[in-house]
């Protein structure tokens, strides 16, 4: 993930929260619904993952 800027945030979480939305609306009950809801799970952290690392890394250079 390229470095993020503050303005960038909103919009970021943003897709966190369609992705989990979609999740949501899978059936469980199907087995590829089920593995495509845990994808997009997956993919939800790994973006709230990557966003907590540049946040930190950005914080740190603030007060260098």
């Amino acid at each position: 993930m390229p470095k993020l800027h503050p303005m960038d945030i909103p919009n970021e979480l943003k897709g966190i929260e369609t992705l989990l939305a979609a999740s949501l609306l899978m059936n469980d009950c199907v087995e590829e619904e089920q593995q495509t809801a845990i994808s997009l799970i997956d993919i939800a952290l790994i973006r709230i993952r990557e966003m907590s690392t540049n946040l930190d890394r950005s914080e740190g250079n603030a007060h260098a």
